[in-house]
């Protein structure tokens, strides 16, 4: 599976445990903005499965992350939590996953196992698979990220027709002013990396973050993992309008 050369993402670093317990230091919550995803994905002759929601902003992973690499993978755990099987899990919470985790690409499902194959089983023993996936939702869910862009007029376009831009500073902002991180000074994290300064807060509040659209202003690449290579560093963003 590869992300579309052209997908918008955000990435959060998010603290949740202070030290390296368990093999790993923090969380790395992953996000795209549906609409330019889908959008570039059909230029490319692809179709997405699901329309993208109004306000955008879906999970597309929650990984265990540390500050040295490597990065921890594929991991190998005991055999009942081996393989994901969200069949096992509240109706409730399969309905909130479609709608807060969808895969436009793929199935659910399918999507789903390999994100927890690859990433979420290295949580493991810390988390089990239910509690990894409610803590995925839960971080993404208390950011209430397109209300905080909205306040700072931060808002979708149809790129077609109006060419807005918008500085990752001004994000920096915005987000700071609703959760409040501007007092630790928080640092661009590029994607995939890890963040260049020492983590000493314990809080559950992220940290960093940086948002890439390939489409735009391109000024060079990050290829690290074949799941997200081609995911550019640019210095403005935009966020398309959903048709």
């Amino acid at each position: 599976m590869r992300i579309d050369s052209a997908a918008l993402c955000l990435v959060f670093c998010v603290i949740l445990l202070f030290g390296s317990v368990d093999g790993y230091d923090f969380f790395t919550l992953s996000l795209q903005w549906g609409p330019t995803f889908c959008y570039h994905h059909h230029l490319n002759g692809g179709t997405c499965l699901v329309r993208p929601t109004e306000t955008g902003f879906t999970i597309h992973g929650f990984w265990p992350s540390t500050i040295e690499e490597p990065q921890p993978r594929n991991c190998l755990v005991a055999w009942h939590e081996m393989n994901l099987n969200v069949l096992w899990f509240p109706q409730v919470l399969n309905n909130e996953m479609k709608k807060l985790w969808p895969s436009y690409t793929m199935r659910n499902d399918d999507f789903w196992e390999y994100q927890w194959a690859k990433h979420g089983r290295c949580s493991f023993p810390g988390f089990t698979q239910l509690t990894y996936l409610l803590e995925a939702m839960n971080a993404f869910k208390s950011l209430h990220l397109f209300e905080a862009l909205q306040i700072a007029n931060i808002v979708p376009v149809d790129h077609r027709l109006l060419h807005r831009y918008y500085y990752r500073q001004d994000l920096i902002l915005a987000v700071g002013d609703r959760i409040g991180f501007h007092q630790i000074q928080p640092e661009l994290f590029f994607f995939m990396l890890t963040p260049i300064v020492h983590l000493t807060v314990i809080d559950v509040t992220p940290l960093f973050f940086a948002w890439y659209d390939a489409s735009i202003e391109m000024d060079g690449a990050i290829e690290t993992d074949p799941q997200v290579s081609y995911c550019l560093r640019v210095s403005k963003l935009v966020l398309e309008e959903q048709n």
